[in-house]
């Protein structure tokens, strides 16, 4: 087989997996949580492993995009992750356990939620949460080690939501992939035309 036709196979079967993937991935999106620094650690003269420039960040694979007008409506992610700056719970650490609700407006734009991940050893080890649910005037984003104490915290001071489909990165890659490819020929020809 010619170098060329190995490349235009290669090239054929890259955008077929690109179309199987994205096709695979419609239906679902990524929501992504920036929180801002928190504001208060716990103690704030001792040791603990927070400081003012940690926040929670999380982010949410969903089968489908949230609907309209939800309220308090409890979702079950395909993945999550959420992070207090410090530590780090995924939906396949082992004894955490998830509890996620959302608002959304009438074009199912995230209003409210309750983001709140216990690690393992339940109520006494550490609890990641991130909160904004209007109808309660309350918001809050946080870590708490609840047997000793220990917490961090940003109050009244919500982040923001982000949704990006889930096939975006899949179509960057394959652009990438298309590019290199492009590069790869350009080269080989331009060598070929030196000798």
């Amino acid at each position: 087989m010619k170098h060329r036709d190995k490349f235009s196979l290669l090239a054929v079967l890259l955008f077929a997996e690109c179309l199987w993937g994205v096709q695979f991935a419609a239906a679902s999106v990524v929501y992504t949580y920036t929180g801002n620094d928190f504001a208060y650690v716990s103690p704030p003269f001792g040791p603990s492993p927070f400081s003012l420039t940690d926040s929670v960040t999380a982010s949410i694979t969903l089968s489908s995009p949230l609907g309209d007008n939800l309220f308090e409506s409890p979702v079950t992610p395909i993945s999550f992750t959420i992070s207090d700056g410090v530590d780090r719970f995924t939906s396949s650490t082992p004894g955490v356990s998830l509890f996620l609700i959302f608002d959304t407006g009438p074009t199912g734009t995230i209003t409210g939620w309750d983001f709140t991940v216990t690690g393992p050893g339940g109520p006494d080890g550490l609890m990641i949460e991130t909160i904004d649910l209007p109808e309660l005037d309350y918001s809050n984003d946080g870590a708490f080690f609840t047997a000793t104490d220990v917490f961090a915290n940003v109050s009244g001071d919500p982040g923001s939501w982000t949704p990006l489909p889930a096939t975006l990165p899949l179509f960057a890659t394959g652009l990438g992939a298309l590019g290199l490819l492009g590069w790869s020929r350009k080269r080989k020809n331009t060598a070929a035309i030196a000798a």
